[in-house]
């Protein structure tokens, strides 16, 4: 049968957003949050090394990441410098949702 939170939440009688956060708390992660969280942490990374005036290059190669994506978490940046605030940054550079 259909596994998804929304045919689960109806089999059980509850909210989508109760069922969410029940799977939550009881430590369930989707893929998608999971993607999204290695994502912040990246940014968040590189916003510390921006703030230190490290160049994408010496970004990339000291967190073992591929130049391009470095690249465009840099360009995301940019006008958020030089305090580089890492939820904006994170932000731009997921785009709008």
């Amino acid at each position: 049968g259909d596994t998804s939170p929304e045919c689960a939440a109806k089999r059980l009688g509850i909210a989508i957003p109760v069922l969410r956060e029940r799977m939550v708390e009881s430590g369930y992660q989707c893929p998608e949050d999971q993607e999204e969280g290695e994502s912040y942490k990246l940014s968040s990374q590189v916003c510390r090394k921006l703030r230190k005036g490290k160049r994408p290059e010496m970004i990339a190669e000291e967190l073992e990441e591929d130049l391009e994506v470095i690249q465009k978490i840099c360009q995301a940046a940019e006008g958020f410098g030089p305090e580089y605030d890492e939820r904006k940054v994170f932000s731009a550079f997921m785009g709008p949702v």
